[in-house]
């Protein structure tokens, strides 16, 4: 229709008003047409609303437009698709953004901010048995939900963001700027195909823990050893890259992730299976032995209690950094 009346001399305006006059029958007819004329630019005169309708009735066509990355790099730019749950489209979205952009400020890298409800204990444990036990996989939607469920569940403070990432060499992170959380996106993905792939648990459990040790520094009742270290790496970088093994806080996060680990096979595997799949995972450390000396930069002993009192006799304003003065007043 497009080209028909181009080639009768009627000006883009017109062919829009006489398009969008027949739209909802277009829309019935040909959504996919419809669709391929936006992004090859053949059609301007449409909204957000007139758009997710589009996709929808793509959708209803069986047509895989998630396929193509023009479509999902306009769904991006565009932010159209607040109210759909289609799993794989979404699916789609996060996967587009993270390799074309692996930028966190975005919604479709950031798990908190998308549409995924958060479902509750009952739900997710039916999902995640039936995954386990390998009668029914997990999509992606129930994946997202499930990993907002336990943050909820384990986490200390309110709405803690959760953001993905591709990164070969991490697993995840916890900012303690942020007070946020980023996951490995191919971890969940492993875990999508393989139900004992369970690395993203564990980084989940690993993260969360950490999100509770700055809570309870923030607040007063966190461990002392803790403090101190943390205040050392922020003037220390390399304590943190030469000791990674055996900081406290670090070692803690491993040991609280092992036994929740423990306790999440438990419900579906039998202890053979649980010893099979912990022997399998890159991420899995048995060293949880205490130690009150630190090498650092690989030249001498010196502890902790000797690093922390000089660092805070000269620098006095790193250790209010993690006190909640407000809790003391």
């Amino acid at each position: 229709l497009y080209d028909n009346l181009k080639n009768m001399n009627y000006s883009k305006d017109e062919i829009n008003m006489i398009i969008n006059e027949n739209m909802e029958e277009f829309l019935n007819k040909y959504p996919i047409k419809i669709l391929e004329a936006i992004i090859n630019d053949k059609y301007s005169y449409y909204n957000h609303i007139l758009m997710t309708k589009i996709i929808k009735r793509c959708m209803t066509k069986q047509y895989e437009f998630y396929d193509n990355d023009l479509v999902i790099k306009y769904i991006l730019e565009n932010d159209i698709l607040d109210s759909l749950q289609d799993s794989a489209l979404l699916q789609k979205l996060f996967a587009y953004n993270l390799k074309e952009y692996n930028d966190i400020s975005h919604k479709y890298t950031n798990l908190s901010s998308s549409t995924i409800p958060i479902i509750d204990v009952e739900k997710r444990e039916k999902l995640l048995e039936k995954h386990m036990k390998k009668e029914k996989k997990l999509d992606f939607n129930e994946t997202m939900s499930i990993i907002k469920s336990i943050t909820k569940e384990e986490s200390k403070n309110e709405n803690v963001p959760i953001f993905l990432f591709i990164d070969d060499r991490l697993g995840g992170n916890y900012d303690q700027e942020r007070k946020s959380i980023s996951i490995n996106y191919e971890s969940i993905l492993n875990f999508m195909q393989n139900p004992n792939e369970i690395d993203l648990f564990n980084t989940l459990y690993h993260e969360l823990r950490h999100e509770n040790q700055f809570y309870e520094i923030e607040n007063g009742i966190g461990q002392e050893i803790f403090k101190k270290e943390l205040i050392i790496e922020k003037k220390y970088i390399m304590f943190y890259n030469e000791n990674y093994k055996d900081i406290s806080y670090e070692k803690d996060a491993r040991k609280a992730a092992f036994y929740k680990l423990i306790i999440f096979l438990q419900k579906y595997k039998t202890k053979e299976e649980i010893n099979q799949i912990l022997n399998n995972m890159s991420s899995f450390q048995k060293d949880f032995d205490e130690t009150d000396k630190r090498i650092i930069f690989n030249t001498q002993d010196i502890s902790i209690e000797e690093i922390y009192e000089k660092l805070i006799y000269f620098k006095p304003e790193l250790e209010e950094k993690f006190t909640n003065k407000n809790k003391y007043k």
